[in-house]
């Protein structure tokens, strides 16, 4: 930011690069506004920066997750392993953990009724994906602490699951 400030007493009027100001606390309150407002440009560049990654439990998985990445040759292999409702919340759910900066950030917002499992998928998590259906998710880190969770960058998808019922866990994709 470069800036000319000119002071005439007898007016009492300060110019800052064609801008008028009748006193210095005014003159002041702009130039902090300015740099407060450039911080929160840098701020909001390095957190488009910094991004969820995801990694995948299997080859299969990352095969059918990656094909919805190239919307042009999609093979559509999503949509035909689990059909096409389920295909596009996948695709949505995926695309929205890539909006987050950290684990720690998703399991705060408690968006897409996310919430931790227990019994065999204890460490993993679920996103809502329809009535039944969930995305189950977990989190590459070492431990569940806040401290760990705080630094996780990458998640890995495990799976679309309906664990609701009496026989159990119903992977569409293992």
């Amino acid at each position: 930011m470069s800036f000319a400030v000119t002071d005439k007493p007898a007016e009492n009027i300060y110019y800052l690069t064609g801008n008028i100001f009748l006193d210095k606390s005014q003159l002041l309150c702009y130039l902090l506004g300015n740099i407060f407002k450039e911080q929160q440009r840098n701020e909001d560049n390095a957190r488009e920066e910094k991004r969820l990654q995801i990694s995948y439990d299997s080859k299969k998985i990352e095969a059918l997750f990656t094909d919805l990445s190239d919307v042009a040759n999609s093979k559509n292999l999503l949509q035909q392993e689990v059909g096409l409702e389920l295909a596009k919340y996948a695709k949505k759910r995926k695309d929205n953990l890539l909006a987050f900066p950290s684990f720690f950030a998703l399991v705060n917002s408690k968006c897409f009724g996310i919430h931790s499992l227990k019994g065999d998928l204890k460490s993993c998590y679920s996103l809502s994906l329809t009535g039944n259906y969930r995305l189950i998710i977990k989190p590459a880190c070492d431990d569940l602490s806040p401290e760990s969770l705080k630094k996780c960058d990458t998640v890995i998808i495990k799976g679309i699951v309906d664990y609701h019922g009496e026989q159990g866990n119903n992977w569409l994709i293992p």
